[in-house]
């Protein structure tokens, strides 16, 4: 399970590097993904049995949301 946060971690670094390069579309086809992935390793998350894993959950959402935030603002500002 720690294996699957860390690819998440991928993800974002993903989407940043195509944010910066303009590519709002394929930036918003990968937060797509991620909030997918997430939601479907998420249930499996076994806190209790895992050690650090409740703190890369945590890290995970916040870095989701962080992004969806982002890519609103990049596209309100390429329309300005």
């Amino acid at each position: 399970l720690l294996g699957c946060f860390d690819a998440i971690g991928d993800l974002k670094r993903k989407i940043l590097d195509l944010m910066a390069k303009g590519d709002l579309d394929r930036a918003t086809k990968f937060i797509e993904f991620y909030e997918k992935f997430y939601n479907s390793v998420n249930p499996l998350s076994y806190y209790k049995f895992v050690a650090g894993l409740r703190q890369n959950v945590d890290i995970s959402r916040k870095s989701l949301e962080e992004l969806k935030k982002l890519i609103i603002f990049s596209k309100v500002f390429k329309n300005l």
